[in-house]
């Protein structure tokens, strides 16, 4: 059994790189992009219809409750439910079938990655990566491009209606938009950030519980209770720290956005809406249909600083699914589907050296020997002489960096399976 390790964020740090992973992994993965374009289509044309609900509900306060008046506004209101309830479900579809292809995609390149990719990476602590990362990947794109941009749609059409009402209401825009942009940066970088952190430390705790529970009776072979106690305690700690950075310092943060930008979106309406109410610029009903697209105007700057917070938490999340995607495939991975033809003959090495990817010496060095041909033949040498390692070579998980190793005179690696 090997020795418990803890799991902390200082183990996970990958690498930084230029390019964003969200959308390297939308690149290589073929999501469902005909049901994520139909619900971004729908989401955009109900938002154009709703942001006229508003205005029409404001023109009745000019004491207009005509027939015609009344099923304007019950037309538009039930428009707006049934594109609300298709969008739903086409997102649903969406969301559900680009889960799926992550999740068939990430299954695929797990099982023709290389042996190298395996040495760098606990296999045991990829678990959530089919299940957890998948999921969010597939929730991230919809959010991306189907919640964002109809959101943005919205927020264009209600400010064409209000300027439509009066230009000059439109002034107190100016004021709450850099409010807006500033939580967009720095939440965003924030939120990517402890998104790389939740999703490795969970991970790693996957992986460490899938291996502990799968060998108790061996854990309590050897008497390691309390130890493996301790250590799985240790690793919940590490998710603990990343979880209260998580929910509750992100969390307050984002309620007191939220809260701020309401009070004071209500506060500057109410002010300028009446000052131009008292200098005559704008009558009443301008002003009860101002109030109502300032509302709907802060509501869906929210809920875009809030889409976008999570997108950029996705794209922290998607690091490691870049990780595996851009991994080298083993060799013989797609051409392996037979049975190899070996040539008769002995088993010889020619001065072989091999390093592997992660160490900084090589685990064999010039290496040469003959097997003879219908001999049994054993290798014998203290740990970590390079047994296993040979025999990695032998079965051509690996290649050696120098030297050759042949069969009957003829280098292993040109040996091909039969289709």
């Amino acid at each position: 059994m090997s020795k418990a390790k803890s799991v902390s964020p200082s183990q996970t740090k990958t690498k930084k790189k230029k390019r964003n992973d969200f959308f390297f992994v939308c690149k290589h993965v073929k999501f469902s992009w005909g049901l994520i374009i139909l619900a971004l289509v729908v989401g955009c044309v109900q938002s154009v219809i709703t942001s006229t609900v508003p205005d029409a509900t404001a023109n009745l306060f000019d004491g207009d409750f005509s027939t015609g008046k009344l099923w304007g506004v019950a037309q538009t209101l039930l428009i707006t439910l049934i594109l609300g309830l298709i969008s739903y479900i086409v997102r649903v579809f969406a969301e559900s079938k680009s889960t799926l292809a992550a999740r068939k995609s990430v299954w695929e390149r797990m099982i023709h990655a290389g042996m190298d990719y395996y040495d760098a990476n606990d296999p045991a602590s990829r678990l959530s990566m089919i299940t957890v990362d998948a999921q969010t990947m597939g929730a991230g794109l919809v959010q991306l491009f189907v919640s964002i941009p109809t959101y943005a749609v919205l927020l264009l059409s209600c400010v064409f209606q209000l300027f439509t009402v009066s230009p000059r209401l439109l002034t107190i825009l100016w004021l709450l938009i850099p409010m807006h942009i500033l939580y967009f940066f720095v939440m965003g970088r924030w939120q990517q950030k402890v998104g790389v952190q939740y999703t490795c430390s969970m991970g790693d705790l996957t992986g460490y519980l899938a291996e502990r529970i799968r060998n108790l009776p061996m854990i309590k072979n050897f008497a390691t209770e309390e130890q493996e106690d301790k250590n799985g305690i240790r690793a919940t700690g590490w998710l603990y720290q990343v979880m209260i950075t998580y929910n509750v310092k992100i969390g307050a943060v984002i309620a007191a956005y939220q809260t701020l930008s309401t009070v004071a979106s209500t506060v500057l309406a109410v002010l300028w809406g009446c000052h131009l109410l008292k200098t005559g610029e704008v009558t009443l009903t301008d002003f009860l249909a101002f109030s109502m697209y300032i509302a709907s105007i802060n509501v869906t700057f929210v809920v875009i600083s809030t889409v976008w917070t999570f997108v950029k938490d996705f794209s922290g999340r998607a690091t490691r699914l870049a990780g595996l995607l851009e991994a080298s495939a083993e060799p013989h991975g797609k051409q392996d589907k037979g049975s190899v033809q070996v040539p008769n003959g002995d088993l010889s090495a020619e001065g072989i050296s091999f390093c592997y990817p992660t160490a900084d010496a090589p685990t064999l060095s010039n290496v040469s020997f003959t097997i003879p041909q219908g001999k049994v033949t054993a290798l014998v040498g203290p740990s970590g002489s390079g047994k296993t390692t040979l025999i990695k070579l032998l079965e051509r998980l690996y290649a050696p960096t120098q030297g050759r190793i042949t069969v009957g005179g003829t280098d292993i690696s040109t040996l091909n399976l039969e289709a």
